[in-house]
C-alpha cells in the first residue's frame, strides 16, 4: 500500500520526468542585450527550394533579454537561422552580425546567421557595424546592422561553421574532403555543402564521403534525399517520355517524336535575359514553328506558380508551356543538362539528342540554332 509520503515522492518524479522530457524536446535560443530597445525579435530561415523567408518564431524583448523555445520535432535538422528585431513605435529593424574565424580577401567575415540548435546565446553590448569603405552593399534606410562586443555563444553545429578556414564548400578534392567530415561526421553544415554540389560526384566519390557521417545524420531527411537522388540519377535522362504539367495541370511531353527538331527553352518570369529573348523565340516560331521542322516549348524553373501564369499572360508565347516539377527540378542536370544557369536552350533531333545547348542570352544563338534546322 502507497502512503501519502511515497505517492508524493512519485508525483515529484513523474513531474520532473516530464519537465526533463519537455527541455529535451525544445531548442532554447536566448540572449541578453544590454542596449537593445523593447521590440520584437524574429527569428526566420530561407527556404531551400524557393529563397523566400520562412519565418520560425516571433518573441518580445524586455530590457534587452529574450528567449526562444524550438519544437526539436518541427525542426529536427539544424538549419540555417538568422535573427532580426523591430523596435516597438517604429519601423527600425536591426540585423545582428557575428564575430567568426572566416577570412575574406584577408579580412575577417562576419556572419549574419547560425545554425538552429540548442546552446545558443547573444550575449553583450550592441555596436554600430560599419561596411569596409571598399564594399558596394547597400541596406535599406530603416535597417541597421549591428556588432555585438563579444563572441556569440556557439553549439558545436555551428562552430564547425564559424571555424571553416578551408572552405569546405569550395573543396575539390574528395580525399580532403572525406579527412574533415571524419572530423566533424556529425556536422550538419559540411552535410547541406555536399548536398548544393551532389551532382558534381560520381556515386563512388560522393558514397565515401557520405559514409564519413554519424549515422543520425545519414539518416535525417537531407542525407536521405541526397542518397536517393545519387541512386537514382542514372535513370533520368530527356527523351520522348519525359512529361510535365501545363497551365491546367495535364501532363504533356517535353518532346515531339514527329518533329524533325525540338527547341526546349528552360527560362524562369524573374529572369531578365530569358524575357529579353523571347521576341526573338517569337519570330523563330513563326518562320520554322509552323511546319514540323522545329517544335519549341518552354519549361519554366518558377517555384511561385502565380508568377510563372502571369508572364505568360503577358508574353503571350504561342507554343507549349510548361512547369517543372520538384521531382525534375531534382534531376534537372540529367534530364535538362542544367548548370544552374538560364536561359538555357538545348536543340534535340529525332533521335532524341542534343546535338546543341546553348547556355545564357546573345541574340546571334536564334541564329546558330535555325541554321542547323534549316539544313539539309
Amino acid at each position: 500500500m502507497i502512503n501519502s509520503a511515497n505517492y508524493f515522492c512519485i508525483l515529484l518524479f513523474i513531474l520532473f520526468s516530464l519537465s526533463c522530457s519537455d527541455k529535451e524536446n525544445k531548442i532554447i535560443i536566448k540572449g541578453h542585450l544590454e542596449n537593445l530597445p523593447d521590440g520584437k525579435m524574429a527569428l526566420y530561415t530561407m527556404s531551400k527550394k524557393t529563397g523566400k523567408i520562412e519565418p520560425i518564431d516571433t518573441v518580445k524583448t524586455r530590457k534587452g533579454s529574450f528567449l526562444f523555445s524550438i519544437d526539436r520535432k518541427i525542426y529536427p535538422e539544424p538549419i540555417n537561422v538568422y535573427l532580426n528585431h523591430i523596435q516597438y513605435g517604429t519601423n527600425t529593424k536591426r540585423i545582428f552580425c557575428y564575430l567568426t574565424n572566416l577570412k575574406y580577401k584577408g579580412a575577417r567575415l562576419d556572419e549574419t546567421g547560425f545554425m538552429l540548435e540548442d546552446s545558443i546565446q547573444l550575449n553583450g553590448v550592441l555596436k554600430p557595424f560599419t561596411y569596409p569603405a571598399s564594399s558596394h552593399f547597400k541596406l535599406q534606410a530603416n535597417i541597421i546592422p549591428n556588432d555585438i562586443d563579444r563572441p556569440i555563444v556557439l553549439g558545436k553545429q555551428t562552430r564547425v561553421f564559424y571555424t571553416d578556414t578551408l572552405g569546405f564548400a569550395r573543396l575539390s578534392d574528395v580525399e580532403q574532403i572525406k579527412k574533415l567530415v571524419r572530423q566533424h561526421p556529425y556536422s550538419y553544415y559540411y552535410l547541406y555543402a555536399i548536398e548544393r554540389r551532389v551532382a558534381e560526384f560520381s556515386n563512388e566519390a560522393f558514397m565515401s564521403i557520405f559514409t564519413c557521417f554519424d549515422k543520425d545524420v545519414q539518416e535525417s531527411a537531407t542525407g536521405q534525399n541526397m542518397l536517393s537522388y545519387v541512386n537514382q540519377r542514372e535513370t533520368k535522362h530527356l527523351d520522348f517520355t519525359t512529361s510535365l504539367l501545363n497551365e491546367q495541370g495535364q501532363s504533356l511531353a517535353i518532346l515531339d517524336k514527329n518533329a524533325r527538331y525540338n527547341l526546349v527553352v528552360l527560362w524562369a518570369s524573374w529572369c531578365g535575359p530569358c524575357r529579353l529573348e523571347i521576341p526573338s523565340l517569337k519570330k523563330l516560331h513563326a518562320r520554322l514553328g509552323v511546319s514540323q521542322q522545329l517544335h519549341l516549348v518552354s519549361v519554366s524553373l518558377d517555384q511561385d506558380r502565380a508568377a510563372w501564369v502571369q508572364a505568360m499572360k503577358k508574353e503571350q508565347m504561342p507554343w507549349r508551356q510548361l512547369l517543372i516539377t520538384p521531382s525534375a527540378q531534382t534531376y534537372a542536370k540529367e534530364i535538362f543538362q542544367f548548370d544552374g544557369s538560364i536561359p538555357t536552350m538545348l536543340l534535340v533531333n529525332q533521335r532524341g539528342e542534343v546535338v546543341k545547348k546553348v547556355v545564357g542570352y546573345n541574340e546571334k544563338n536564334l541564329d546558330a540554332i535555325e541554321a542547323i534546322v534549316t539544313s539539309r
